[in-house]
Formats: structure tokens, C-alpha cells, sequence
């Protein structure tokens, strides 16, 4: 894994995102809060980021822990790409393309 590649996930509410965080924690994957990042929004103030290698269980979980998310970022490289946030509780492989 490259080292700064890392997924950022981010939610309409401060709760969601201590949720999110305990969620994680209690499975022993490694994320943290975050304040976010300005360039993918405005809104609430905290994100959870975790390594992009563990994406496809950091969803699960979270779709599992009833989070709302608002959206999913795959970031690195000085480039991000948003997910769709539907991929994320269909179930379906998180799939990112160059």
C-alpha cells in the first residue's frame, strides 16, 4: 500500500461520525477522526479516514452499524476520487478505477 493511500469517508452529523469511529475501534481497524478535509465539503466538521486497503470492511461494518454516511473519498497520490455513496451499502465490490 502506498502510504498516503487512504480512504476518507464524511457524514451529515458529528454523531454519525463518533458511531462510525466506535464501530471501527471495537473490530480493531485502524481509523481515526478527522476534521474535513475543505475540498470535499463544508458540512460537518469531522471525517473518518483509514487506510484504503480495508475500504471493503469499513464498509460492511458501518452499512452492519446502521452509519449514515454522506460520502466515500479514495484519496492519494495528490488526486481523490469520490464512491458513490450507493456502492457502499449495495454490497458489491468498491471498485475504483484511473
Amino acid at each position: 500500500m502506498v502510504r498516503n493511500d487512504y480512504g476518507v469517508i464524511l457524514f451529515h452529523s458529528t454523531q454519525s461520525a463518533i458511531k462510525a469511529e466506535r464501530a471501527l475501534a471495537k473490530s480493531g481497524l485502524d481509523a481515526r477522526l478527522i476534521p474535513t478535509p475543505r475540498h470535499l465539503s463544508s458540512d460537518c466538521g469531522s471525517a473518518l479516514r483509514f487506510p484504503w486497503s480495508e475500504v471493503e470492511e469499513v464498509c460492511q461494518l458501518l452499512t452492519e452499524a446502521g452509519v449514515d454516511i454522506a460520502g466515500l473519498y479514495h484519496l492519494g497520490n495528490s488526486r481523490s476520487k469520490e464512491i458513490p455513496v450507493d456502492a457502499i451499502h449495495s454490497g458489491e465490490d468498491i471498485v475504483v478505477t484511473e
